[in-house]
């Protein structure tokens, strides 16, 4: 590693998959708790407040866990109380399901290995995941003309002092206002206690973290209408999704989800079972439970064991599906469409003198159709199993 090189955390499984988190500081908190403490947060339950620190020392980066309950992995091996150095493509995970991948943005070209025989490259060059193109928040000040704030930060402060990454000149603004903070692959909005005016969003004030979508619209009004500050949230990637489909629930009382045609709600889909879940109507209020799936329902990506209440905008997942509650709707996602998946330096060690695997690297692209072929006993198979995670890889 040169200090030229700058270096990223690719979230590959957890609630954010294919987000990139850029190591900008010396030292990197990775944890669970929403405060100044932690730089990348992961809103999960196998994750703990403070679970593991990444530091820069020289031209390396080491990692160490920080007591945490469920432990920090690298390349399947547990951390004990030494430091580890990291290398390109190392797999760090984090408790039970959270897994990033260690990526250099502008390292040497790698040294490029001969394939083992039958298992020819299926891309001259292997492209690393490229970080979509940041959300910005466009701030409007009654009478002055509109500012653009490009988001790249886990944590950004709005407020008037000089002192915040978002400066927002305007009397009816506290010194410290609100805070954005880089969560479930987005932003959410905190207001702060020191905030003396509201910040409304659809005419109400938010009162909790609010979850920013593309084009939500926030206000901060003072008793003067010619004071009023617009913020509208701009998010390129999430306005080239497809518009979600919705399932009004009319006069149901209870909606059935599962792949079994005799359900309300189909999902033709193998991780999805044949009778997977329930939404029941209780007066004005809607209650889920899971009909015990193989693959479990997940509310705010928290896997329910027991039937829970839902609250407006909760998001539901089912396999790659995913469901946000309305009043009296959900609109529902497909989030296959886009779908891009990266093996990067795949080995399979079979004992300490023979790999079958030697870094294998390969691309499959939204909607791309791909063919292994080779002679018997190239490694197809175990290129496969490796890549479908059904026998995985030792390594990348």
């Amino acid at each position: 590693m040169t200090s030229q090189t700058k270096f990223s955390l690719l979230m590959e499984e957890g609630p954010a998959p294919g987000t990139t988190f850029a190591l900008t500081k010396p030292i990197i908190i990775l944890g669970r708790e929403i405060g100044s403490d932690v730089d990348i947060i992961i809103p999960s339950p196998t994750v703990s407040r403070q679970h593991a620190r990444i530091s820069q020392q020289d031209d390396q980066w080491i990692i160490e866990d920080l007591g945490s309950s469920n432990g920090t992995f690298i390349n399947g091996n547990r951390l004990t109380q030494e430091p580890k150095v990291l290398k390109v493509g190392d797999q760090i995970r984090l408790g039970g399901s959270v897994v990033f991948i260690l990526q250099a943005l502008s390292a040497p070209e790698p040294e490029k290995h001969k394939p083992p025989v039958g298992a020819t490259m299926l891309a001259d060059e292997i492209e690393l995941p490229s970080p979509s193109t940041p959300p910005q928040l466009i701030v409007t000040v009654a009478g002055v003309d509109s500012k653009t704030y490009t988001l790249e930060k886990q944590t950004l402060t709005l407020g008037r002092v000089p002192e915040n990454d978002i400066v927002i000149d305007s009397p009816i603004v506290s010194r410290f206002h609100a805070r954005l903070e880089q969560v479930f692959g987005g932003y959410q909005l905190v207001v702060l206690p020191s905030a003396s005016n509201p910040i409304l969003f659809e005419g109400r004030p938010i009162s909790g973290p609010h979850r920013m979508t593309h084009a939500d619209v926030f206000r901060i009004g003072g008793m003067d209408p010619g004071l009023m500050v617009t913020m509208t949230f701009d998010s390129p990637s999430e306005a080239a999704i497809e518009a979600p489909a919705q399932i009004q629930l009319g006069d149901k009382t209870l909606l059935q989800i599962g792949r079994d045609p005799g359900n309300d709600v189909v999902l033709e889909t193998p991780t999805v079972s044949r009778f997977h879940t329930q939404i029941e109507r209780v007066g004005q209020r809607y209650r889920i439970r899971d009909l015990n799936s193989s693959n479990g329902t997940f509310v705010n990506e928290q896997r329910i064991e027991e039937e829970i209440w839902l609250k407006p905008d909760d998001s539901i997942r089912i396999g790659q599906h995913r469901f946000v509650m309305g009043t009296d709707a959900l609109a529902q996602y497909d989030e296959t469409h886009g779908l891009r998946a990266d093996a990067i330096q795949l080995q399979k060690w079979v004992r300490k003198d023979l790999n079958i695997l030697q870094d294998i690297s390969v691309v499959f692209k939204p909607r791309e159709f791909i063919v292994i072929v080779g002679q018997r006993g190239a490694g197809k198979s175990t290129r496969l199993d490796a890549i479908s995670v059904y026998r995985p890889a030792t390594h990348g």
